[in-house]
């Protein structure tokens, strides 16, 4: 994840994607839960260590100005633009 003149640029592929999603799991459940489990526990599960773990969820924390909830309208825009793709 890499911040590039105010916008954040991923970069996925076969090997980085279960790490983005891993993340981001970690980084929805602190934020939106009472009970998570350590970063331990998620890596053990992600097959990832602790530590890098724990550089992806910083760095995708700061990719996202650590605004880890949406508002409404944030919601509303992403439910547009996916009920407007045609499958």
């Amino acid at each position: 994840v890499h911040p590039v003149e105010g916008q954040v640029c991923l970069w996925l592929d076969s090997h980085s994607l279960h790490r983005f999603i891993l993340a981001a799991l970690c980084l929805a459940s602190k934020a939106l839960g009472d009970h998570y489990y350590s970063n331990f526990y998620y890596g053990k599960v992600g097959g990832v260590s602790t530590s890098e773990l724990n550089n992806l969820e910083l760095g995708l924390a700061m990719a996202l100005d650590w605004r880890l909830q949406c508002t409404t309208e944030e919601i509303g825009r992403a439910y547009s633009s996916l009920a407007a793709i045609d499958l």
